[in-house]
């Protein structure tokens, strides 16, 4: 009949179109080369207050270049770049720091990335990778003003959009809560997946500055040194190299070295701290294969010592910056909300119908994710997933005491040497701090536990002009049994178990 044989050319038509997708996935039949370019985009935010606009900010972008290219081998390149970022303060409070996102100069582009999915055959990566990512950052520099912040947070509080989106969070978590919850588990298998993805990332440092105020020009700022790292794959035949037991693992090294807190006061920049940290991070690619003990993936921190030297002109700018920025933001919060908000906060899941179909998805769903983390291969047993640790190899912080103002002397000169103490200082307290470490492991059945120890800490007397000869003010007491080795100075730890019963343990 015409039915049937309308039946079976459908069934031959799916048939064939099957066969065509799996020629066309097994050979690509073309190369494909895309390239988009966006000049600039520029986007300025106001503020609605009696009857005029007020200028709040100003976002620009130039030159943001996308290319993608594929050929008929597999091969996949995807790389876009940003010219230039900008964020400009254009409030009235905003003079002194009006560039509050911009790129030191002569820094070349904002950012650069290329993703690359190797093909087959001439195109396969000769590492053995899957595919590889590349990012590149130039150094900027970003002010953090808390006025700003308050400024940019309000103008989007007071938007309808946000509004009534805010609204509907806020009932999504209500929902949520009335949902029964259970002790999350971790994906290994997501974990210990084997796509080797080669990333490499290089960014070339910055400062995050925090005024004193928007009327001074003081301020202290985080100097980021240029970072550079990159991620490596290890086959299981390379022995002890190659990963726990010679298994397959992905590992990474970040090395950063001189991390500067720098505080400037009238035109005089100083370092207040300076550290250099090494972080060290390892994922097995056969979770499976893994001892009991072994995690799936582990990191460690190590953090060398560090150095603070704290002087009374730094105590009096921490203490003005924490009072004059409070003040600031209240200024701002009671500008920005003296008239009243306009429009009515208006969400879909007041309906009562909607509401309570949105109760039972969220119900469903989470048995649903409840079950399916319960299939997990490593969710009965009590295997070692996650390993991180950190570990200080001390602190010394002396607070500085400065010597009477003389005429005679000659006033400070902006830049020199910002590393060495301040001229005419002497120390006054210092205290130590000895092989600070903590660590939190978690396992596949949700059980974890956090560890923490402190070997040694003193506070001294360190006053050179001083007669005190107790110069221990604050010191371990030697054991009163001198049979009894000395221990750590602190160690707590706590675990809690898969039924949520937790011990806390503290020497």
């Amino acid at each position: 009949s015409g039915e049937d044989q309308g039946d079976e050319l459908g069934k031959s038509g799916q048939a064939v179109g099957r066969e065509v997708s799996r020629i066309l996935m097994k050979h690509r039949a073309l190369a494909i080369h895309f390239q988009g370019k966006i000049q600039a985009i520029e986007a300025r935010a106001y503020m609605a207050r009696d009857g005029d606009l007020l200028d709040i900010s100003r976002l620009t972008i130039r030159d943001i270049l996308l290319t993608n290219d594929e050929t008929r081998q597999g091969r996949i390149a995807v790389s876009g770049s940003v010219g230039t970022l900008a964020i400009e303060d254009l409030t009235p409070a905003g003079a002194n720091f009006s560039q509050v996102v911009s790129q030191v100069e002569g820094g070349g582009k904002l950012a650069a990335a290329e993703y690359v999915h190797y093909g087959r055959g001439q195109e396969q990566s000769p590492d053995g990778l899957h595919a590889s990512l590349s990012v590149t950052l130039c150094a900027i520099q970003v002010v953090a003003s808390p006025r700003f912040v308050a400024e940019t947070l309000n103008f989007v509080r007071r938007s309808t959009v946000f509004r009534s989106n805010f609204a509907a969070a806020s009932k999504l978590r209500e929902s949520t809560r009335d949902a029964a919850t259970f002790r999350g588990r971790l994906d290994t298998n997501a974990l210990a997946y084997s796509y080797r993805l080669g990333i490499r990332v290089a960014h070339h440092g910055g400062r995050i500055l925090l005024p004193e105020s928007s009327l001074s020009n003081n301020w202290v700022a985080l100097v980021v040194p240029p970072l550079e790292f990159a991620n490596t794959f290890s086959d299981g035949d390379e022995g002890a190299e190659g990963g726990e037991g010679g298994l397959p693992q992905e590992s990474m090294t970040l090395g950063v070295e001189k991390l500067r807190v720098v505080t400037c006061i009238g035109g005089q920049e100083r370092d207040l701290l300076s550290l250099s940290v090494t972080i060290d991070a390892a994922r097995s690619l056969a979770a499976d294969s893994l001892p009991p003990d072994s995690p799936v993936v582990c990191c460690h921190a190590a953090v060398a010592p560090i150095l603070v030297e704290i002087s009374p002109p730094q105590v009096a700018l921490a203490w003005q910056m924490a009072f004059a920025n409070l003040a600031e933001v209240k200024a701002v919060w009671s500008w920005q909300y003296a008239e009243p908000l306009i429009g009515k906060k208006r969400c879909i899941l007041d309906l009562p119908r909607v509401k309570a179909a949105l109760q039972r998805a969220i119900r469903h769903d989470l048995i649903a994710e409840r079950a399916r983390q319960a299939a997990f291969s490593r969710a009965d047993a009590h295997l070692l997933d996650i390993h991180a640790t950190i570990s200080f190899q001390g602190l010394e912080a002396t607070l500085l005491a400065l010597p009477p103002p003389s005429s005679d002397a000659p006033p400070a000169s902006p830049g020199g040497d910002t590393s060495g103490p301040l001229a005419g200082s002497h120390p006054l307290v210092r205290l130590e701090l000895v092989q600070m470490q903590a660590g939190i492991k978690v396992w596949s059945d949700t059980a974890y536990s956090v560890e923490a120890s402190l070997e040694d800490m003193r506070i001294l007397d360190v006053n050179p002009n001083s007669a005190n000869v107790h110069t221990h003010l604050l010191a371990p007491a030697p054991p009163i049994d001198a049979a009894v080795e000395e221990e750590l100075l602190l160690w707590a730890m706590y675990e809690e178990s898969k039924t949520a019963s937790g011990v806390l343990d503290v020497r």
